[in-house]
């Protein structure tokens, strides 16, 4: 499955935190694990070179900080 384009900005997604980079790894490893799937927001895509869409940039409330995910490492909330 090709998640960039079935994945658009503002649709919901889970991840796993070990899939994903974010700018204050400690922080967030405190307060979650590695293995944890994590609900959030996507408002905006990377792409990679040629590769659009690569990763999304993902919001989540209960965290500060943005989220870089892999889009292929997404699920959609709810599917």
């Amino acid at each position: 499955m090709q998640n960039q384009h079935l994945i658009n900005v503002g649709q919901a997604v889970a991840f796993r935190l070990a899939d994903a980079f974010h700018a204050q790894v400690k922080e967030v490893s405190e307060k979650l694990q590695s293995d944890q799937d994590i609900e959030g927001r996507v408002i905006s895509f990377s792409d990679s070179g040629l590769n659009k869409k690569k990763f999304a940039i993902v919001e989540v409330d209960s965290i500060a900080g943005l989220f870089v995910v892999p889009t292929a490492c997404l699920r959609l909330v709810g599917q």
